[in-house]
């Protein structure tokens, strides 16, 4: 049995226990249990070489062989990367074996640019992007979207805010808990921005994405016109200031969840 589908086993028989069945189901209460679980899939900066390749491969397989955003062709020792990668922050989620099964980056502002200023146009004032960062190459592992209504991050883009107890699931559509990998890659992102001094997140994303995100409290606002880029896309910022206030308001559970690792000076809110 793979270690994705034991934490899955495991949660399930906590879950049809008497004593957690009786328990009262607030809205509070739901989520002080969901993200006292492993909910994020544990993920970390990377910068060792052999890894980053592990990352670069997996690019190389979503956005190359999967989406077919890339021509295969321009990577023949089958590695995406981009001159914007020596600029980045780069996060990875594994398996036990060492197998990559999700990836993001967080390019800083360099001479080199933002990668979203190739194809959009975008209104910010210039001292807000000295401190900013760009999120992108955000790929997950085929290996995690097995499910029904999966998706291409291994998560449901439908339903309401990623913490809140479902108003109705069918009965032969329940879905098992399993720690995300999304979740567990902004988490590592947050984290590692707090340390750099990052203020903003830039992104461009499609609507699905912009969606999903906002199950997590993360309310990107558009900073340009929409743009056809593979598919129709936008340009997004959202501050940290802003994650941390929204998040502490909606989810006190989920905050502390989040800042969990943090040293107490980068932490904005009391737990």
């Amino acid at each position: 049995m793979s270690k994705i589908a034991q934490v899955a086993q495991n949660y399930e028989l906590k879950e049809s226990a008497p004593h957690v069945q009786n328990q009262e189901k607030t809205p509070q209460r739901v989520k002080e249990r969901f993200w006292g679980r492993d909910v994020a899939f544990p993920s970390r900066l990377v910068v060792d070489m052999k890894d980053l390749n592990k990352l670069y491969q997996l690019r190389y397989d979503v956005y190359c062989l999967q989406k077919r955003f890339l021509d295969p062709a321009d990577y023949p020792n089958k590695c995406e990367t981009d001159i914007f990668d020596k600029h980045a922050l780069h996060f990875g989620a594994f398996d036990h074996s060492g197998n990559a099964l999700g990836t993001l980056r967080l390019v800083k502002n360099s001479g080199a640019g933002f990668p979203m200023l190739k194809h959009c146009e975008i209104d910010v004032p210039e001292e807000i992007l000295l401190k900013a960062g760009e999120v992108s190459r955000l790929a997950v592992s085929k290996i995690i979207r097995k499910r029904s209504g999966d998706g291409e991050y291994g998560m449901a883009l439908q339903g309401g805010r990623v913490d809140e107890k479902p108003k109705f699931i069918p009965e032969n559509n329940k879905r098992r808990h399993r720690p995300a990998i999304v979740v567990g890659l902004y988490k590592s992102l947050y984290q590692e921005s707090k340390r750099a001094g990052i203020t903003h997140w830039l992104a461009v994303m499609e609507p699905g994405l912009l969606k999903l995100l906002k199950r997590f409290y993360f309310n990107f606002e558009a900073i340009g016109p929409e743009v056809d880029y593979f598919g129709p896309v936008r340009p997004y910022m959202v501050s940290l200031d802003a994650i941390e206030d929204q998040v502490y308001q909606s989810s006190k559970a989920f905050y502390t969840s989040f800042v969990n690792g943090l040293p107490p000076e980068l932490i904005k809110h009391p737990l």
